[in-house]
């Protein structure tokens, strides 16, 4: 039997949730093994999950937010650093003054900028 794209299973799981048919009964009546046809649903499923996630993951917000005394966390992913730091951000240091961080930046080199700043207010 010749094997079936990835486009035609999406197709195929998509019909049998709407046939609202078993597995085992929507298999037999497109004749595919229910196995099959199944896997194809669980691992559709898996992309799709596994996509949602790594987008969730590329939006992180530039600061921490207090609610209730407390702080709201951003999960963070390994191996998605370069979506995480992909934006650069803006520290603001009171009246006009802003310093521009871009997303790859030296830390200690931030650190002195930031000391020099504070010994001249």
């Amino acid at each position: 039997m010749k094997r079936s794209s990835r486009a035609v299973w999406a197709r195929r799981v998509e019909a049998w949730q709407k046939s609202g048919l078993t597995a085992k009964a929507y298999a037999q009546r497109i004749r595919v093994n229910p196995r099959t046809l199944t896997y194809w649903k669980w691992e559709l499923g898996r992309t799709a999950r596994v996509e949602s996630d790594h987008e969730r993951s590329s939006t992180v917000p530039s600061s921490l937010e207090c609610h209730d005394g407390g702080f709201s966390f951003v999960e963070v992913i390994t191996g998605a650093a370069e979506a995480v730091s992909a934006e650069p951000f803006e520290l603001l240091l009171g009246g006009e003054r802003r310093v521009r961080v871009p997303s790859r930046f030296d830390p200690q080199s931030l650190r002195l900028l930031l000391s020099v700043l504070e010994a001249t207010s």
